[in-house]
C-alpha cells in the first residue's frame, strides 16, 4: 500500500552560518538515494478478544548523501513519515526505543485510506537508521455492521492484510489460533509456526508492496452456534455467529417455508438429504456476492445481510447445478426464476430482474459468461448483467409453460430423457446437458414456443446463429410430420439426430417418413374403397423404425398386394353369370371364399387373404368351362336315354320272339311225343320260359332271368345267344 515520507528536508552548511528549510517529498522508496523503509508486519489473530492486533516493526534508513558545492554541504535529512493504513485500523500507536511517539491519524485520498503521521524523535541524517513500531487494532464490527468489513468472533474472522516497506524488504505474517481454519487470497504465503506454537503464514522480501494485500477469512466449526431445520424428515444444519440469532431465525423461517414450497413446484424430491449446512460468512460478500452455494462441500455460504430470496435462491441450487446442465446462466436463470415464483406464492413478496441491453456496460452472450477461477477476479458488471439476463431469459420461458411444463422439463432432464418422445419409454440421451438441450426441453417437453427468439436475443454466440435456420426448418418438418398423422409418433431414427442437432440428417428421415405416410394414406383409402381398414400392424413398425423406412414400406406393399386381389375376385365374383357359369358353380361358393379373404385380411392374414380371393376368382373364371362341360353331359344322357328306350324296345321284341320260338319248340315236340307222354306228366307246362324282369338299362339283364325253370339247355343258350346279338347292335 502506498506511504510518504515527512521530508527530505535539505540542510545547507556554510562556514559561517546554516539554514533549514523543506522541499519536495522525495522520490519513491526503489530509488537509489531517499529513504529506505524495511517493515516486518504481523497480523495476529485473537478471537476471543474479538479483534485483529497489527504490529509493524519499521527500519527507517536515509540513503540519500550529502553533497559539496565549493564551501557549502547540503545535508538531506528526515524528521517523520506517513504511513497509508487501513481505514478500519483502531488504536493506532507508535513507539521507538520503548517511547511513545505522537500519531496522527488524517483521511487519505478519496477517503479509501487514512494516513499515519509519525513525527521521529530526532532528525534522520544520511546513512542513519531509525527503528518505530507501529502497532493498531482490527477491531471485528457486529453483524451487518455498515461502518466496518472486519469481524473477529469464535467462529469467523475476516480482515484484509497489507504490507509496509519497500521493493524486497517487506514481510508480512498471519499467526491464526489453534483449531481455526485459515484461507488467505491471492497471494502465495508459506506456512509456519509461531514462537508459541500457533499456526502463522508468512510472505517473504515481498517484490511490489504498494500493490499487494490479501485477505484473510477463516472459520472454527467449533466456535459456530447450531441450529436445525427439519425438512420431510430430513435435517438441514444451520451454523451460525455466535450471538446472531436475527441471522439464524431468517434463515430457518426462509427454509421451513420455502423448501416444501420449492419440492411441490418442481415436483422432485427434496435432493440434499440431511448432508446441507447453511453457513454465515461474510466471504462471499467481499467479491460481491450474497451466497453462494459449494455443491461439492454440501455448504451454503450466505453473508451476514441475509434474506429469503437469498436463501430460496442458494437452496434452489440443490436441484439446480451443473449436474443438471453445464451452462452457468440455464442454473442460475432457473434458481432465480423459480425464486421468484415462490417468493410470491409462499411469501407474497414480488421482485424482478433489472432489465439489460446491448448497450449495458457488462454485455456480453450467456453462453460466454462463465464463473471465475478465482472471486477476485469478478467483473462486477458482467456479473450483474449476466444474473439479470439469465433471470429474463428462464423466467419469460417459466412464464409460458408454467409449472406443469417445468415439471415436465426437470424431470426429463433429471432422467437424463430424450426431448423428442416417441410411442413408447423415452430413449436416455447423454447426462452432459447443454443449452441445447434446456432449449429443445423447454420447447418439446414445456411447449414453450419463445425460446428461439430469446435464445437469439440472448444466449447464442454469432457463430451459433447459424444453427437456428436449420433448426426452424426442421423443426417445421418433424411437427408437420406429427401432425399429418395424428396419433403415430417419429422413430428414432427421426427423433435422435433432432436431439442431437443433425439437422440434415433429422431432414432426410423426416422425407422418407412422409412418403410412407403417403403409402399409408393410399393404402386407407384403397382400403376404404373396399370397405375395409388398413392394418394397425403398420405403425408400430413406422414408429420402432431404427435403420431403415424399407421394412415399413414392404409392409404397406404386402397389404396393397392383398388387397389388390380382394379388389380383383370382388370384380370377378360380382360379375353377371350365364348359365354355363351358374352350372359350373354349383356345389362351390365363391362369395364364401371372397368374405373369407376378406376376413383373413382384417385378421392380419395377407397369405390366407390372397388364397381365399385367388380361389374365389378361380372358381369363377373356371365355371363357364365346366358348366359347358356339363350341359353337354346332360345332352348326352338325354340321347343315350332316347337310345335306351330302342333297345329297350328291341329286347322286348327279342323275348317275345323267344317265348314264341320255345312255345313253337315245345308244341311241335308234344306233337311228335305223343299226347300221352304230356299227360303222363302231371304239373309240367308247355311254357315253362318267362319274359326277362329288368330292362331299365340297355343290355342290362337280371341274372335271375336267365335260368328258367323248364326250358331244356339247349333252348336257354340259343336265347342267351340271341339276346347278347341284340345287346350289341
Amino acid at each position: 500500500m502506498p506511504l510518504t515520507r515527512l521530508g527530505p528536508h535539505l540542510v545547507m552548511v556554510s562556514a559561517i552560518v546554516g539554514s533549514l528549510f523543506v522541499i519536495a517529498p522525495a522520490a519513491p522508496a526503489a530509488a537509489a538515494e531517499g529513504l529506505r523503509i524495511t517493515a516486518d508486519t504481523t497480523y495476529d489473530i485473537r478471537t476471543s478478544e474479538g479483534l485483529i492486533a497489527v504490529t509493524s516493526d519499521i527500519t527507517l534508513t536515509n540513503v540519500t548523501p550529502n553533497r559539496r558545492s565549493g564551501s557549502t554541504i547540503t545535508q538531506t535529512y528526515y524528521y517523520g513519515v506517513n504511513l497509508a493504513i487501513p481505514l478500519e485500523a483502531d488504536n493506532v500507536k507508535a513507539t521507538s526505543g520503548g517511547r511513545d511517539l505522537t500519531v496522527t491519524v488524517t483521511e487519505g485520498e478519496e477517503g479509501m485510506v487514512n494516513v499515519a503521521e509519525i513525527p521521529l524523535r530526532s532528525r534522520l541524517y544520511y546513512q542513519q537508521t531509525h527503528t518505530i513500531q507501529l502497532t493498531f487494532d482490527f477491531i471485528g464490527a457486529e453483524p451487518r455492521s455498515e461502518e466496518s468489513s472486519v469481524r473477529v468472533n469464535d467462529a469467523f474472522v475476516w480482515f484484509y492484510a497489507w504490507a509496509f516497506g519497500d521493493p524486497d524488504r517487506a514481510t508480512v505474517r498471519v499467526i491464526a489460533p489453534e483449531g481455526m481454519d485459515i484461507n488467505i487470497s491471492d497471494e502465495p504465503m508459506t506456512t509456519s509456526t509461531a514462537e508459541d506454537g500457533r499456526p502463522m503464514w508468512v510472505a517473504a522480501d515481498i517484490a511490489e508492496p504498494d500493490a499487494w494485500f490479501v485477505i484473510v477469512d477463516g472459520w472454527s466449526e467449533e466456535g459456530l452456534a447450531s441450529g436445525a431445520v427439519d425438512v420431510d424428515g430430513d435435517r438441514v444444519n444451520v451454523r451460525f455467529w455466535p450471538g446472531d440469532t436475527q441471522w439464524r431465525d431468517d434463515v430457518i423461517e426462509a427454509v421451513e417455508r420455502g423448501v416444501p414450497a420449492l419440492v411441490e413446484t418442481l415436483g422432485q424430491e427434496w435432493p440434499a438429504g440431511d448432508r446441507l449446512v447453511i453457513r454465515e460468512t461474510v466471504e462471499p460478500n467481499a467479491f460481491g456476492f450474497s451466497g453462494w452455494y459449494l455443491f461439492g462441500d454440501d455448504l451454503i455460504e450466505i453473508g451476514e445481510m441475509v434474506d429469503r430470496e437469498i436463501v430460496l435462491h442458494e437452496i434452489s441450487h440443490a436441484w439446480f447445478n451443473e449436474d443438471l446442465f453445464d451452462a452457468r446462466w440455464i442454473t442460475e436463470g432457473l434458481a432465480q426464476a423459480v425464486t421468484e415464483m415462490i417468493l410470491f406464492e409462499t411469501f407474497g413478496e414480488q421482485t424482478s430482474p433489472e432489465q439489460v441491453g446491448a448497450d449495458d456496460r457488462g454485455y456480453h452472450r450467456l453462453n460466454t459468461w462463465m464463473a471465475p477461477d478465482d472471486p477476485a477476479d469478478v467483473d462486477e458488471d458482467e456479473e450483474s448483467y449476466g444474473y439479470n439476463a439469465s433471470w429474463i431469459v428462464v423466467g419469460d420461458l417459466l412464464d409460458e409453460i408454467g409449472g406443469e411444463g417445468l415439471r415436465e422439463v426437470l424431470a426429463a432432464a433429471r432422467n437424463d430423457e430424450i426431448a423428442y418422445v416417441g410411442a413408447g419409454v423415452p430413449e436416455s440421451v447423454p447426462e452432459t446437458d447443454d443449452w441445447r438441450r434446456f432449449l429443445d426441453l423447454a420447447a418439446q417437453r414445456g411447449g414453450a414456443t419463445s425460446g428461439d427468439e430469446l435464445f437469439l436475443e440472448y444466449v447464442v454466440r454469432a457463430t451459433e446463429e447459424a444453427l437456428f435456420e436449420a433448426r426452424g426448418a426442421a423443426r417445421t418438418a418433424y411437427a408437420d410430420l406429427v401432425s399429418a398423422r395424428a396419433g403415430w409418433s417419429p422413430s428414432i431414427l427421426i427423433r435422435e439426430p433432432m436431439s442431437d442437432w443433425e439437422y440434415d440428417e433429422a431432414m432426410e428421415h423426416i422425407t422418407a417418413a412422409g412418403a410412407v405416410l403417403d403409402a399409408v394414406a393410399s393404402l386407407e383409402d384403397h382400403a376404404g374403397e373396399l370397405d375395409l381398414e388398413a392394418l394397425l400392424t403398420i405403425e408400430p413398425a413406422y414408429e420402432t423404425v431404427r435403420w431403415s423406412f424399407d421394412g415399413v414400406l414392404f409392409i404397406v406393399a404386402d397389404q396393397e398386394s392383398a388387397l389388390a386381389a380382394i379388389e380383383a375376385a370382388t370384380e370377378v365374383v360380382g360379375a353377371d353369370r350365364d348359365e354355363a357359369t351358374l352350372r359350373g358353380l354349383e356345389g362351390l361358393d365363391p362369395d364364401a371364399e371372397l368374405a373369407a379373404g376378406r376376413e383373413a385380411f382384417q385378421a392380419n392374414d395377407l397369405e390366407g387373404a390372397r388364397f381365399h380371393a385367388a380361389l374365389a376368382s378361380e372358381m369363377v373364371e373356371h365355371a363357364p368351362a365346366v358348366g359347358q362341360a356339363r350341359l353337354d353331359a346332360e345332352s348326352l344322357q338325354r340321347n343315350a336315354a332316347i337310345a335306351a328306350g330302342v333297345v329297350a324296345l328291341l329286347l322286348l321284341a327279342a323275348g317275345l320272339f323267344v317265348g314264341w320260338r320255345r312255345r313253337h319248340r315245345s308244341v311241335r315236340t308234344s306233337l311228335e311225343d305223343g299226347i300221352d307222354a304230356a299227360i303222363t306228366e302231371p304239373g309240367s307246362s308247355p311254357h315253362g320260359s318267362e319274359l326277362p324282369q329288368n330292362l331299365a338299362g340297355p343290355g342290362d339283364i337280371d341274372e335271375r332271368s336267365s335260368s328258367p325253370d323248364s326250358a331244356d339247355t339247349e333252348d336257354a343258350k340259343s336265347a342267351a345267344e340271341d339276346s347278347e346279338r341284340i345287346h350289341h347292335v
